[in-house]
């Protein structure tokens, strides 16, 4: 199994790390430590029940949106894992494609990638083994058809609320911030936190903003924008000129907003982002095993490490309620329902299928 031996090279990564760049940071050494994916917590050896041999275990329904960093060691610790089969959807709508800042967190790619399609590219380098994978050069929320379960690999809160909002019964998601890696099993509906809650999404820029911007750009950014969003020339001007709030203006908008320049990049490296996918990696297959987050705390649904101090007692899973000034999950919100019951259908037919 890869996931041992990619979190310990990740644990080696860290310590060269501390001491090199923050070496008046660097926590008192205390023997060994390890980390034990199972039961996402601090360990000095494995947990002896953790399954040798996944041999047919299906990923089919599997989709992963953001094939960055996170998703893309994801992508790599599945490929890695002997025994694994199914259809997996890959979607990332990154313009640039791969460019050199991804080649020092991205496992999979080289400098044969670059400029191309992350979610295309990564499918090419992964496709030796048996899951299939499905690529998309578009979000994850944009494509037809709802999950059986979403990862969720993104960087910005404004993708994980309009992933949130498609309600899949499954969601995982994981993610990195400075020297802390984070993985999360999101719901259950009402009781565990979602992918918006604690994520206020980033503010939009306003429509009167954009089509201010749009008719500063002159005459050559009219022309790029009709074709871009399959609209005549003429109903550019209108728009710019009247704001109609209809399906042209609805279209206009869109690639405006999917223009937009990105938040700045934060500061990030290597070894947490590889961390984040391999507990991303482990937590999906675990999920499809109907194994807990921690078999020791069945309400467990968040584990964190951070790598300031690998063995502090903050290293471990718990259990992440939902935020209660979110929307998307909120009792009283219709769709909450409709993801209860998603689950539940889920849970049903589960049972049907598992052996007596």
């Amino acid at each position: 199994m890869p996931f041992g031996p990619y979190v310990a090279a990740a644990l080696a990564a860290a310590e060269v790390y501390l001491h090199v760049r923050l070496p008046d940071h660097v926590a008192r050494a205390t023997g060994a430590y390890g980390w034990d994916c199972w039961q996402q917590t601090l360990t000095t050896r494995p947990d002896a029940t953790a399954p040798t041999d996944l041999s047919g275990l299906d990923l089919t329904g599997t989709a992963l949106a953001g094939v960055g960093a996170v998703g893309t060691t994801w992508i790599h610790t599945l490929w890695a894992t002997p025994g694994l089969t199914g259809d997996i959807t890959l979607a990332d709508a990154d313009k640039k494609g791969v460019t050199t800042t991804n080649l020092n967190r991205c496992p999979l790619f080289g400098h044969a990638s670059l400029n191309k399609a992350k979610a295309h590219e990564a499918a090419r380098i992964a496709n030796d083994c048996a899951i299939t994978w499905h690529s998309h050069h578009n979000r994850l929320e944009a494509l037809d058809g709802t999950p059986t379960m979403l990862i969720s690999a993104v960087d910005t809160n404004r993708a994980r609320d309009a992933l949130q909002q498609r309600y899949p019964p499954r969601i995982l998601s994981a993610s990195t911030r400075d020297l802390r890696a984070e993985v999360l099993r999101a719901g259950p509906p009402g009781a565990g936190a979602c992918l918006r809650c604690y994520n206020p999404p980033e503010p939009f820029v306003g429509d009167d903003t954009l089509r201010a911007r749009a008719r500063a750009d002159g005459p050559g950014a009219v022309r790029a924008l009709a074709v871009e969003a399959g609209v005549t020339e003429a109903d550019v001007h209108r728009w710019l000129d009247r704001g109609d709030c209809d399906e042209v203006g609805t279209r206009l908008l869109t690639t405006l907003r999917r223009n937009e320049p990105e938040p700045p990049t934060r500061f990030a490296v290597g070894f947490t982002s590889a961390t984040a996918g391999v507990l991303l990696a482990t937590e999906t297959i675990k999920t499809l095993l109907d194994h807990p987050m921690t078999p020791g705390s069945q309400d467990s649904n968040n584990a964190t490490i951070q790598f300031l101090n690998p063995t502090a007692p903050v290293n471990h899973a718990t259990r992440l309620g939902p935020d209660p000034r979110c929307p998307a999950c909120a009792l009283t919100n219709p769709a909450t329902t409709i993801w209860q019951r998603r689950v539940a259908q889920l849970d049903v037919d589960g049972a049907r299928r598992r052996p007596v």
